[in-house]
């Protein structure tokens, strides 16, 4: 079901029933939050970005979109027979310890200058929805309500923990009554993945996508240990290998398709670098960052179908007269023998901000050529990398009709390059040469401006 599909699904129940009240203002709260948080999102630069596309870019499916909160004199609907979570008692191996959870619901909120304010409500609204000692940690969802907006925060610490050994693992975020709510975490070289939703409730998130030999992608999707509505699942490490998709099916039906929300150690470790083989000794031209902004691209998108691999670095430079615009290439080779390549571009800016864009191409079945073997020719953000046997010298770039729009020089048989702006011939496809001006190998240039 695409966009288009939920937003006619949605149009319909909608009017079909009466409509209810939404607390005054929370339209103009939640875009002006989600402004804030783009604007956040899109100052940390970096590897931030790798992070924020393994944690935050997920497919949002059919019946994500959350009710909003109503009035006490809203009219009647078909799901008012359901409880907000925030109504539902407590669960958990702690539910029953009264003075502890009480004493948990008083502890403060940790606020910072991108916080929208209702997502610091009064303490006297504070009640734990969930507590329990998972896997070698206590950990205590604590949900609140400030003018019918729900707004919810996790708490975590040592098995066995007092209230005051706890410390909030990450900043406060809006709530919704029936949506669950996720925290991701660090926990024993992995990551513990922690989802509180409706008694009944199946659980299950996707762990990667695995590609076979032929080339075809197939979903990993594992299911959580469920009890009263709360999913719990070790995640094995690193944390980028989680492809962060929950699924929620209630009746057999999906409900919800949610990102696991991390905690502040996971996006830490989310920023740990990751191996990378560097046969053609290439990374020394670039910032370590920019190799490490693709690596993670790569692998937070396989997740566990990229386990065991390490990623090669292909081709990586600086554009030719504009040192702070770097281009790499980087490929995976997985287990069934297909390989894919990712490549990424990254710019300084005169603020000394930064941006990035990535692209990346088909697996290729095993049947093809090693990744060092092939020729390959990316377009990413107008930029132009090129990988090919370690007997190319050079690498032309032909338009479709034929002429010649640029010449690489390849090193090692890499090389990068920037790609004249328009009006000019549109890069078509490669013609790699060795050192006396016999053609190898071609290929078509692929990626987007």
């Amino acid at each position: 079901m695409d966009l288009l599909d939920v937003e006619r699904e949605l149009r319909s129940h909608l009017a079909a029933r009466p409509v209810p009240r939404a607390p005054e203002g929370l339209v103009a709260r939640t875009r002006e939050l989600h402004r804030r948080r783009r604007r956040h999102q899109a100052a940390a630069g970096g590897v931030v970005l790798a992070v924020a596309l393994v944690f935050g870019s997920v497919p949002v499916l059919r019946s994500t979109l959350p009710d909003v909160g109503r009035s006490d004199t809203a009219a009647p609907s078909s799901s008012a027979a359901l409880a907000s979570l925030y109504d539902l008692p407590t669960r958990g191996s702690l539910a029953d310890d009264a003075g502890w959870l009480a004493a948990v619901a008083d502890l403060p909120w940790s606020a910072e200058p991108l916080v929208d304010p209702h997502t610091l409500p009064p303490v006297e609204s504070h009640r734990v929805l969930y507590a329990a000692d998972v896997r070698g940690s206590r950990v205590a969802l604590v949900m609140g309500r400030d003018d019918g907006v729900l707004s919810s925060a996790w708490f975590t610490g040592p098995a066995g923990a007092g209230p005051t050994e706890l410390t909030q693992a990450a900043v406060s975020v809006l709530a919704y009554p029936d949506q669950p709510v996720t925290l991701l975490d660090t926990a024993d070289g992995g990551a513990l993945l922690l989802v509180v939703s409706r008694p009944g409730d199946d659980i299950s998130y996707l762990a990667g996508r695995t590609v076979s030999a032929a080339g075809a992608s197939a979903e990993d999707v594992v299911s959580l240990d469920v009890a009263d509505g709360v999913g719990v699942a070790g995640v094995p490490g690193p944390v980028t290998q989680l492809a962060n998709e929950v699924r929620v099916r209630r009746d057999g039906r999906l409900v919800y398709s949610v990102p696991a929300a991390p905690s502040d150690r996971a996006q830490a470790a989310a920023q740990a670098p990751l191996a990378v083989a560097d046969p053609r000794d290439l990374s020394s031209g670039v910032d370590g960052s920019a190799v490490q902004l693709t690596v993670h691209w790569a692998i937070g998108t396989y997740g566990s179908g990229a386990e065991g691999v390490t990623p090669v670095l292909l081709a990586a430079g600086r554009l030719p007269g504009d040192e702070d615009v770097q281009a790499v290439m980087v490929g995976l080779t997985f287990p069934s023998g297909s390989t894919v390549v990712w490549a990424s571009r990254s710019a300084t800016t005169t603020d000394g901000s930064s941006t990035a864009s990535t692209t990346s191409l088909d697996p290729v079945p095993a049947a093809g050529i090693p990744l060092l073997d092939q020729t390959v020719a990316v377009r990413v953000g107008g930029n132009l990398a090129v990988t090919a046997p370690v007997g190319a010298v050079s690498a032309v770039v032909l338009a479709s009709d034929g002429t010649t729009v640029t010449t690489v020089p390849l090193l090692r048989g890499s090389g990068v390059t920037d790609l004249l702006p328009s009006p000019a011939p549109v890069a078509n496809r490669v013609r790699v040469l060795d050192a006396g001006g016999s053609v190898l190998a071609e290929a078509p240039v692929q990626g987007t401006e």
